[in-house]
């Protein structure tokens, strides 16, 4: 049960984080151009699937759950069932979860024109995810802070992430250097504010979730925000080598971008890949003791 439960949890984080930062791109990249209207036909059909992916894993996370308080499949009758979603806390807020995935998923296949509402949307949906971990360790109104915090987290990884996907393709598809130029400016400048707010509420989380910092890397759960950190210190390396070497170069080149848009896509493909690590790392320390 608990494999279950994490695959259902990684499946759900690794479809919804990044959706929402695709779906945010659009506040803040290059939105005028015309290959980033290109690059948005391209990633309807991705987006999508993400939507319904995240529903999947939603649905599984809620059963895995609702068959972990029952204790066995037997146990957990339709009766049961009925009562836990209707007539609990936990019931409820997966029903409304569960219901908004439904309207995001919605929205998508139908193609209405609704860019900020999906976006906004999708990251509450993301913010919500500060009520499934460790942050109801606490009393209020600590928790509530350490619940805001989390939020925040979750926030700024999707734009970061999420970004990655529409940025990589942009890369891929444009060939006017200004063009590329200012789409690696606005990421970056969307980078800034992403890394503060995942470094200070990622060390405030941290200090709100551990009560005994010496044993940290004693516990399971120590070693996995240790390879979070790692890999997060890996995205950041590459995020400052394409932001004050190839970008630079790519600046004083002009027109002669070829080799450098394959360096940047590796560049930004490694990202990518790092952050979905980072996901799964997220939705496996969720399910472990705290220090």
């Amino acid at each position: 049960m608990e494999w279950a439960l994490y695959g259902a949890r990684l499946v759900h984080y690794i479809a919804l984080v990044p959706l929402a930062g695709i779906l945010a791109w659009r506040l803040y990249g290059t939105a005028g151009a015309p290959t980033a209207q290109v690059v948005e036909l391209r990633l309807r059909p991705v987006m999508l699937w993400l939507s319904l992916a995240a529903l999947v894993g939603a649905l599984a996370w809620a059963a895995a759950t609702l068959l972990a308080m029952a204790g066995s499949l037997e146990a957990a009758e339709p009766a049961v069932v009925s009562y836990v979603m209707t007539e609990t806390d936990f019931g409820r807020l997966w029903l409304a979860r569960l219901m908004l995935l439904a309207i995001l998923a919605g929205l998508l296949a139908t193609g209405l024109r609704t860019p900020r509402f999906r976006a906004v949307l999708a990251m509450v949906l993301v913010a919500a995810l500060a009520g499934t971990g460790h942050t109801q360790v606490n009393d209020p109104p600590v928790r509530y802070w350490h619940m805001a915090g989390d939020a925040l987290h979750l926030v700024a990884a999707a734009f970061w992430i999420g970004g990655l996907v529409p940025l990589w393709l942009f890369l891929r598809t444009e060939n006017d250097a200004r063009q590329l130029a200012v789409a690696l400016h606005r990421f970056s400048a969307m980078g800034y504010i992403a890394v503060a707010v995942l470094g200070v509420t990622g060390l405030t989380n941290m200090l709100l979730s551990v009560t005994d910092l010496s044993a940290l890397l004693s516990t399971t759960w120590g070693w996995l925000l240790a390879v979070k950190l790692a890999a997060f210190a890996a995205m950041l390396l590459l995020a400052a080598a394409n932001r004050f070497h190839l970008l630079a170069a790519l600046e004083r080149r002009g027109g002669d971008t070829v080799g450098l848009r394959r360096r940047l896509q590796g560049h930004v493909a490694m990202e990518y890949g790092l952050g979905l690590g980072i996901l799964g790392l997220v939705a496996a320390l969720g399910m472990n003791a705290l220090p």
